[in-house]
């Protein structure tokens, strides 16, 4: 199990930073909504564009949770199918 784990959004094309930026707070807000309090923090990295962003998930240590980072990157999936603002991936790291 691990502690972290990797998220790639991938903007349209066309995508100004403002839209960006607007499509970031939802990827986040769904990502709380779908982790809880199994969620410590999002880190994005400082390159990020208006064609993509990076960005590190840190869980709450898997000692003090129930569920696996696989479950987590299963259930992130799933909410992301037929998400139109970007190309969300989440993967472990």
């Amino acid at each position: 199990d691990s502690d972290y784990l990797g998220l790639s959004l991938n903007f349209p094309v066309g995508t100004d930073i403002e839209g960006a930026e607007r499509i970031t707070d939802e990827v986040n807000q769904k990502i709380a909504t779908e982790f809880g309090e199994n969620l410590h923090d999002i880190t994005y990295a400082s390159s990020g564009s208006s064609q993509s962003a990076s960005a590190t998930v840190r869980l709450v240590s898997f000692k003090e949770r129930e569920v696996k980072a696989p479950e987590l990157i299963e259930k992130a999936t799933q909410s992301f199918e037929g998400y139109s603002s970007a190309r969300v991936k989440v993967t472990q790291l």
